[in-house]
């Protein structure tokens, strides 16, 4: 009797275990898969932006990418940008968010004025209002993000 219920335990402790272990190695796998992708997105980002010319020396290009990242996820709303989307960067980046609206502004006027026409055309289509008026911070990012949405959705 003894040794039957030793049996009883063994097995249902190992299914037990089992049962664990493989749902701790599927959330591993997600969590893995979901790293990926959000390298994936930030390389598309990181890709436009050396596209609109914007240098990645610049400290503004890291912000750039976390800001059109948090659109793109939609993480953040879109209107929300000096009270939520800087803030959050600056946490993450330890500096403040006056500093990181800067370095964002910095970065997009560096890029506009070596900025390829036809990509900025495709992107922000009539958005801007002269040709060598640079966009300021949100219609950028917002510009940037929802380009690179239509643009992900169209590749699924």
């Amino acid at each position: 009797m003894l040794a039957a219920f030793q049996d009883f335990l063994t097995q249902y402790f190992a299914v037990r275990t089992s049962k664990k272990l493989q749902e701790l190695v599927g959330a591993a796998i997600q969590q893995k898969g979901k790293i990926a992708m959000k390298k994936n997105i930030e390389t598309k980002i990181a890709r436009s932006l050396l596209s609109l010319g914007i240098s990645p020396g610049i400290k503004g290009f890291r912000y750039l990418i976390k800001a059109i990242s948090l659109c793109i996820s939609n993480d953040m709303p879109r209107g929300s940008f000096s009270k939520e989307i800087y803030p959050k960067i600056a946490k993450s980046y330890r500096t403040s968010s006056s500093s990181v609206e800067r370095a964002v502004r910095h970065a997009i006027n560096t890029g506009w004025a070596r900025h390829d026409q036809e990509i900025c055309t495709s992107i922000f289509g009539n958005s801007i209002s002269g040709e060598n008026e640079s966009p300021s911070n949100v219609v950028f990012i917002s510009a940037v993000s929802e380009w690179l949405r239509l643009h992900m959705d169209e590749g699924k």
